[in-house]
C-alpha cells in the first residue's frame, strides 16, 4: 500500500534513496532467485520505478538495485555487493544510481520540440539563420547525443510555442509535458507558473538582452551651445560681467558728481554700461567708432590720447567693445578689463563647441539616457518579446516600455536582419539577446 501510494505521488525520483529490506524472503540453497528476483518484482507491481529512481532491495544474502526502463516494462535488477560481505566503503564507492543505468533497452520516449517560425526554418543543422529558433537548435543535438549515449528513440513532435497558461493549463511545449509527453526537446525559460508543472534539467543560463546602436553626435542630444561650460563656469562669467557693468556704471555716476572734465559721462548711464557688457561678451560692437573717437580726441591732451590707443582703439579694431571713448582711467581700465576677460572667454567657448562637434560622443550611457533619446527603438522578434518588457521590475526598462515601445505596437519588433541595418544607416537603437549580438555586433 505504501509502494503504491510513492508511485502516485512520483516518490521514486532521485531526490529520495529506497532502501527495502525484505526478510522474508527464502534463501533456500542459497539461491536469491525467490529472493531477490521474483519478490520485488511481486510486491512492487507496476509502480512506477524509473530510471532515475534509487531503489535497492535488500535481503539477507543479496542486495538488487531495481528499476524499471517505462511504466509498462518488467523491473530491471542489478546485483549490487552483498550486505553481508561487503563493507562500508565498498557500498559508499559505488556511482550514484544515474550512472549505473546506461543502457534503457531502446525504449521510445514521447517528445517534442518548438519550432515557432516554421515559414524560416531550414533544418536543426542550419547555422546561417542563429536568431531563427536559437535555442531549440541548440538544445537538439545535445539530446540527440544523449539518446544515442542512453539506447532510447524519440516519438517527435513539432509545436510552434513554448506555452503559457490560460485558464490554469498550458499551451504549446509546457502544456504538453503537463498533460503526460516524457520529454522536451528545447530549452524553456524556468518561470514560477511553471514550476508546478514541469522538471527542469541540465544547467540553467542567465539570458540577457542589450541595446546595440550607433552614438548620436551631442548636437542630437542636447544643446551644444549650453555644454562648453560647467554650470560653475557660466554662473561666475555671468557674475564677473555684472560686476564690470555695475562697476563702470558706478564709477561714472560718481564722475559725474566730481564734475569730471569728460564728455563721455554723460553717454555712460546705467543702461549703456550693461549694453557695453554684453555686446563684449558677443565680441560684437561699433566697427565705426574710430572716426567719431578720432573726431572728439583731437582735444583731448596727448597723455589721454595714449590711453586712447592703448585702451580703446584695439577693441575698436576688433569689432567689440563700445564707441564710447571716456578720458578717466579708472573707466579706460574697467573696460579694457571687461574686453579682454571677454576675448578669452568668448575664444574659449567658442573653441569648445568645435571640439565637442568633433569629438566622438557618449551621450548615452543608461536606459533612461536611450527613453530621452530622439533614437528610434526597436526591439527583436522573439517568442518572449513582450513578457520581458511586461514582467520586468526595472523602473527604467518599464519607463522604456511604456513611453517609447507600447505606442509603437507590433511595429516596434523587428527580425534580426531589418534592426541592424536600421543601426548601420540611422539613429536607431536595437535590443537583441546577447548571443545573437555577439553574431554582428563587430559589423554593425
Amino acid at each position: 500500500m505504501l509502494l503504491d501510494k510513492a508511485s502516485v505521488a512520483h516518490a521514486f525520483n532521485h531526490r529520495y534513496s529506497w532502501l527495502l529490506l525484505d526478510t522474508a524472503a527464502s534463501e533456500a540453497n542459497g539461491s536469491t532467485a525467490c529472493g531477490a528476483e521474483s519478490r520485488p518484482q511481486t510486491m512492487l507491481g507496476t509502480a512506477a520505478v524509473l530510471p532515475d529512481a534509487d531503489v535497492v532491495w535488500v535481503t539477507r544474502a543479496a542486495a538488487l538495485d531495481v528499476y524499471r526502463v517505462a511504466v509498462s516494462w518488467p523491473l530491471v535488477g542489478t546485483e549490487l555487493p552483498s550486505p553481508s560481505a561487503s563493507t562500508l566503503a565498498e557500498w559508499t564507492a559505488l556511482p550514484a544510481s544515474a550512472a549505473r543505468r546506461r543502457n534503457l533497452a531502446g525504449v521510445r520516449l514521447s517528445a517534442a520540440t518548438v519550432v515557432s517560425r516554421p515559414q524560416q526554418f531550414s533544418g536543426w543543422t542550419d547555422v546561417s539563420s542563429r536568431a531563427v529558433d536559437t535555442f531549440p537548435k541548440l538544445t537538439y543535438p545535445l539530446m540527440m547525443l544523449l539518446a544515442e549515449d542512453l539506447n532510447f528513440r524519440y516519438d517527435l513532435r513539432q509545436v510552434d510555442a513554448y506555452g503559457e497558461e490560460r485558464n490554469g493549463t498550458f499551451t504549446g511545449l509546457a502544456g504538453l509535458l503537463e498533460r503526460g509527453i516524457d520529454i522536451g526537446v528545447a530549452s524553456m525559460f524556468m518561470r514560477a507558473d511553471r514550476w508546478r508543472a514541469l522538471h527542469y534539467a541540465a544547467e540553467t543560463v542567465e539570458l540577457k538582452g542589450a541595446f546595440i546602436f550607433r552614438q548620436p553626435s551631442q548636437s542630437a542630444v542636447a544643446n551644444v551651445f549650453a555644454l562648453p561650460f560647467s554650470r560653475g563656469v557660466w554662473v561666475a562669467a555671468g557674475c564677473a560681467s555684472c560686476a564690470a557693468g555695475a562697476l563702470l556704471a558706478a564709477l561714472a555716476a560718481l564722475a559725474r558728481v566730481a564734475a569730471a572734465p569728460d564728455p563721455a559721462l554723460a553717454r555712460l548711464t546705467l543702461p549703456d554700461c550693461f549694453t557695453f557688457v554684453v555686446g563684449a561678451i558677443c565680441q560684437q560692437g561699433g566697427c565705426g567708432a574710430g572716426a567719431a573717437s578720432g573726431a572728439a580726441s583731437a582735444a583731448v591732451p596727448a597723455a589721454f590720447k595714449l590711453c586712447a590707443d592703448s585702451f580703446v582703439w584695439p577693441a575698436v579694431v576688433r569689432c567689440a567693445g563700445s564707441e564710447l571713448a571716456p578720458r578717466l582711467w579708472s573707466l579706460r581700465l574697467v573696460m579694457f578689463c571687461a574686453l579682454l576677460s571677454s576675448l578669452f572667454t568668448f575664444t574659449s567657448y567658442a573653441a569648445k563647441v568645435v571640439a565637442i562637434l568633433q569629438a566622438p560622443s557618449d551621450a548615452l550611457q543608461t536606459i533612461d539616457d536611450l527613453t530621452d533619446s530622439p533614437l528610434a527603438l526597436g526591439v527583436q522578434d522573439t517568442t518572449y518579446k513582450k513578457v520581458y518588457f511586461a514582467e520586468s521590475e526595472d523602473p527604467a526598462t518599464q519607463r522604456l516600455f511604456r513611453r517609447r515601445l507600447a505606442p509603437l505596437g507590433e511595429r516596434a519588433y523587428l527580425g534580426v536582419a531589418e534592426g541592424v541595418a536600421r543601426v548601420r544607416t540611422g539613429l536607431f537603437a536595437f535590443q537583441v539577446v546577447t548571443l545573437h549580438e555577439n553574431s554582428f555586433v563587430f559589423v554593425a
